[in-house]
């Protein structure tokens, strides 16, 4: 876990931007690490440190927060209690929004992956 503090704390600077991923996917190819697990907002994910969206969750410890912040709003001025997540990468929009207790799915469309 110091590792990933250490490269969020790296993250924040410009100069390191791009240094930080690199190192990073090395470790990932010299290390054999096939998947890392993160705790984000009290839940347990499942990452590919392979893949550029994982990645960036694991070194920004966020994914599109603005987004969720949006949508979060909207399902409450709303009333939505269904919300489907099609094209879901890993289902991070429904597994945080899931916490609102309506009823959530998501659904990734190549099921050769899982």
């Amino acid at each position: 876990m110091k590792i990933r503090t250490i490269g969020n704390f790296l993250y924040k600077f410009k100069i390191f931007k791009r240094i930080v991923p690199t190192l990073l996917k090395l470790m990932v190819k010299f290390f054999y690490i096939k998947e890392i697990k993160i705790i984000h907002n009290n839940l347990i994910f499942s990452l590919n440190p392979k893949n550029p969206i994982d990645r960036e969750t694991y070194l920004k410890n966020k994914y599109e927060d603005d987004q969720r912040t949006f949508l979060k709003k909207k399902i409450d001025e709303k009333g939505i209690k269904i919300f489907i997540d099609i094209g879901a990468h890993m289902g991070f929009y429904s597994i945080n929004l899931s916490k609102k207790k309506n009823w959530y799915s998501c659904f990734w469309t190549n099921y050769r992956k899982f």
